[in-house]
């Protein structure tokens, strides 16, 4: 099954950021519970230059001492970074949706909000 997983913007991201991931268990998330953001980094829809644009000024400046600090390539400690902010990330609402426009495929959305 595909979920669409919704970012909310925060202090983090001054815009929406989403993910489709394949998710392979029976049931989806609840409000309240979390996701663990490797299941997110992992997927291949998991583009780090949208990421990267829809953070704040100041995300990225607390991001780019992370990478000073670690000394480690930019993906990498991206991915380690995000994976650390996105922790804290809760599902905050369920919808469901088509899968496209026209389409009588229906797929869950998940809102994750950091609130």
């Amino acid at each position: 099954m595909i979920i669409h997983i919704i970012i909310n913007n925060s202090d983090y991201f001054k815009r929406d950021v989403e993910v489709l991931i394949q998710w392979n268990i029976p049931f989806i998330p609840r409000v309240s519970e979390s996701i663990h953001p490797m299941l997110l980094i992992n997927q291949e829809s998991f583009s780090i230059n949208s990421f990267f644009e829809a953070l704040t000024e100041e995300a990225k400046e607390n991001f780019m001492s992370f990478v000073k600090r670690e000394q480690k390539s930019f993906d990498v400690c991206f991915k380690e970074w995000i994976e650390d902010i996105l922790s804290t990330y809760l599902v905050k609402d369920v919808k469901y949706a088509p899968l496209k426009k026209n389409s009588i495929d229906i797929i869950p959305q998940i809102y994750l909000d950091d609130e």
